[in-house]
């Protein structure tokens, strides 16, 4: 091929070097376009589900800090207040924040985290329970100096 290119005058010549030069730049570009998509895709993954996964995992943290505050209130001051305020943490923010978590874990990718997501499930129905029951036997008789 290049045998040839000797024999082809200037126009030829600088013709094929063009083609070469184009050549380069379309699978510069190919590349680019390919990279630019992976790149879309993983920022897609981590903004529309990582982020937002995190973000619903916090609030649930936080709201099951306001029911052990309420909890909290509850036992040292009996006030009536607290043990509402401890129901709608759960009913209003601990529970749909979970419900928002399994939502999300069906599009995760990876199993350990759905398997991870099933043992918070369980723990936070023991968490309930307890609290419940603390809630009950806090303010008795039988409790109190």
């Amino acid at each position: 091929m290049f045998k040839n290119l000797g024999n082809r005058g200037l126009g030829a010549k600088i013709g094929l070097g063009y083609a070469a030069v184009a050549l380069v730049l379309a699978g510069a570009v190919g590349m680019t376009i390919w990279q630019v998509n992976r790149t879309a895709a993983v920022t897609t993954r981590v903004g529309d589900l990582r982020t937002l996964t995190a973000s619903s995992s916090l609030v649930m943290l936080n709201r099951l800090h306001h029911s052990l505050a309420a909890l909290r209130g509850w036992m040292i001051l009996g006030s009536d207040k607290f043990t509402e305020e401890r129901a709608q943490a759960w009913d209003a923010e601990i529970d749909p924040s979970l419900a928002k978590m399994k939502v999300f874990a069906e599009n995760w990718t990876n199993p350990e985290n759905v398997k991870r997501l099933q043992a918070i499930e369980a723990s936070l129905e023991d968490f309930r329970t307890y609290q419940h029951e603390i809630e009950n036997i806090a303010q008795t008789v039988e409790s109190t100096p």
